[in-house]
Formats: C-alpha cells, sequence, structure tokens
C-alpha cells in the first residue's frame, strides 16, 4: 500500500530529519590527520542523543541543544580489529 496518490508527491506527508550521515571516529586512520585521538563511537552517539560530551579536538565540553534524529559513524575498515 502506498502512501502516495497517483501524481507524484500527492497525499504524502514530508518529515525533515535532522542528522550527519559522516562520521569519523579514532576506529578511523583520519584519526592521526585530525588529531581526534580519543572520538570513540560513544561519545559521536552520545553527542548525537544530545549529551554532554568533551570535544576530542578542543578538550571544551560540547552539547547540542536538540538531539540529533541519526547519525552514521563511518569508520574506515582498513585499521580495525577483528
Amino acid at each position: 500500500m502506498s502512501c502516495c496518490g497517483p501524481v507524484a508527491g500527492e497525499g504524502c506527508e514530508t518529515r525533515l530529519y535532522w542528522g550527519d550521515t559522516h562520521v569519523h571516529t579514532s576506529y578511523s586512520f583520519d584519526v592521526y590527520l585530525f588529531g581526534t585521538f580519543n572520538a570513540t563511537p560513544d561519545t559521536a552517539y552520545r553527542f548525537a542523543r544530545g549529551l554532554p560530551v568533551v570535544s576530542p579536538v578542543t578538550g571544551t565540553r560540547w552539547q547540542l541543544s536538540r538531539p540529533l534524529d541519526f547519525l552514521v559513524v563511518a569508520d574506515h575498515a582498513e585499521v580495525l580489529a577483528a
């Protein structure tokens, strides 16, 4: 069952979601380029949920005023340990 009518967009509800589709953590080799040695996936997801975290770059406290709807941690597989 389709949510849309016969005309494109007719009868469809539009929803806007806010998030980040490309975050790297210390699991990727990028850590050596940006100096984010303590940027863990846990920190990234805590930040996305709107919880306070310490910036891996500046050491200052960061917190979003509104949590994200989604987050993609897109670490490179080349240096992940089995």
